[in-house]
């Protein structure tokens, strides 16, 4: 049965009405829909069937209108059987390109063309090449990533491509509506630093007249942006070079120098210190270690002199000598210990 106050919310188009086209009819059911309480979707699947209408295949979920599962577009009228993948529009030149530099990291892209589809299904389909002097080549490991797609306009989708790790990447990107069946034509995508690199829809070549500073190419006399004391020299490509022929320059650079020259020995004798320091320790233990042991064996091996019972009355401690046998003779008083009644027999 249908929730109370149902049948007085089902929207009943007028003829005028269903002479218009089905997305007409389903977008005005939505916004009609939009303004309803919650409280009429209590039922389960909370789904509206609008009357009059075919593909309205769509729920509200916490006050939103989305497609069921299985149905896209901007009515929910298409179903997974009978998506077709988009139509991409080739960029002017053949290629997206990209300059690298402080104000763009090229870390997106966007994607014209036709038949796209709203939905979270909607993909951009990535795949890493490589762009060479003779053109591009794709290596045989590449592998595809899969990222969310952003509808932009109806024409337009934006890839977003992450970020940038090298001065020159060439990518091959493609559009998905369900993530699985991706537009026949993939586009390419050069980022690069035309510091390092002179590009062209076709061929990349590598720029030999700069310096490779950290992660940045520098164009010969270009200074630092920290230090204007340092600068690009092609005789240095790979470090900055100090301007010798500045005083503040050299007096800054020759306090640095120093500075570095009395760190290392400094540095040196820290570690000398450290490690005598651990040998210190390491000896230390190994004598309380020994000193114990000694005093555990003292302590199992007992000796005669401190056994009492070896003890004679005259003090001298029992050598192991042999004891005489004394002859006692029955009528002896048991209190008379002469030589008389008690003679020596060894």
């Amino acid at each position: 049965m249908a929730p109370n106050g149902w049948r007085q919310r089902v929207w009943r188009p007028t003829n005028t009405v269903l002479q218009s086209s089905t997305r007409t009819h389903s977008t005005r059911a939505m916004q009609i829909a939009a303004t309803w309480p919650l409280s009429s979707w209590t039922q389960p699947a909370h789904r509206l069937t609008v009357m009059g209408m075919e593909g309205a295949h769509w729920v509200r979920v916490d006050g939103n209108c989305e497609c069921e599962e299985n149905y896209f577009g901007t009515s929910c009228e298409i179903s997974r059987e009978n998506l077709t993948p988009p139509l991409l529009r080739q960029p002017e030149g053949g290629a997206h390109m990209c300059e690298v530099d402080s104000n763009s990291e090229c870390s997106s892209v966007f994607i014209s063309g036709s038949n796209f589809f709203s939905s979270s299904e909607l993909s951009c389909h990535i795949r890493q090449v490589e762009m060479t002097e003779t053109g591009v080549r794709e290596p045989l490991d590449a592998q595809t990533q899969v990222v969310q797609a952003r509808l932009i306009a109806r024409d337009r989708v934006r890839c977003d491509l992450g970020e940038r790790t090298s001065f020159k990447r060439t990518l091959r990107i493609s559009v998905s509506n369900d993530r699985v069946t991706t537009a026949a034509q993939y586009q390419l995508f050069v980022a690069y630093d035309p510091v390092c690199y002179r590009c062209d829809p076709f061929s990349c070549t590598r720029q030999t007249d700069v310096c490779v500073i950290g992660n940045a190419c520098v164009k010969p006399g270009d200074f630092s942006v920290y230090d204007d004391c340092l600068y690009c020299d092609l005789q240095n490509p790979t470090e900055w070079t100090v301007r010798k022929e500045v005083q503040r320059c050299r007096e800054k650079h020759a306090e640095s120098d120093d500075s570095d020259d009395m760190l290392i020995p400094l540095v040196g004798t820290g570690c000398a210190l450290l490690l005598l320091l651990i040998i210190l320790v390491i000896g230390l233990i190994v004598f309380l270690r020994r000193r114990d042991a000694a005093k555990k064996r003292e302590s199992r091996q007992t000796k005669g002199h401190s056994n009492l019972a070896y003890n004679c009355s005259d003090g001298v401690p029992f050598d192991g000598s042999p004891v005489l046998h004394m002859n006692v003779r029955e009528d002896a008083p048991s209190n008379n210990l002469t030589a008389s009644n008690y003679p020596e027999e060894a």
